[in-house]
């Protein structure tokens, strides 16, 4: 899924954003793992999965701001054919 932002602010502020948020639930996932190991009940373990998912939309943030800005390789992406029309006026 690709989202095009056209505005080079508005990516590095999507960067930024992802950065945060990945960190942020990083350390928040880490912090609440080690306290609640043994005695997890499943609201916790619910918790552990929305932080899990905060992580993931924060590192997908940062990928469609770097793709984006052009800082990562697009090699993945099929070529676009030129059409004829294109050909023609390219001789």
């Amino acid at each position: 899924m690709a989202l095009l932002l056209r505005s080079r602010i508005g990516n590095v502020i999507l960067a930024v954003v992802g950065a945060i948020y990945a960190v942020c639930a990083l350390v928040m996932l880490c912090y609440f793992v080690a306290g609640t190991w043994q005695a997890a009940s499943m609201t916790d373990r619910l918790l552990q999965a929305a932080l899990v998912f905060s992580l993931i939309c924060g590192i997908w943030f940062i990928d469609l701001a770097t793709r984006n800005l052009g800082l990562r390789s697009t090699r993945d992406r099929a070529p676009v054919p030129a059409t004829a029309a294109v050909r023609a006026t390219a001789h």
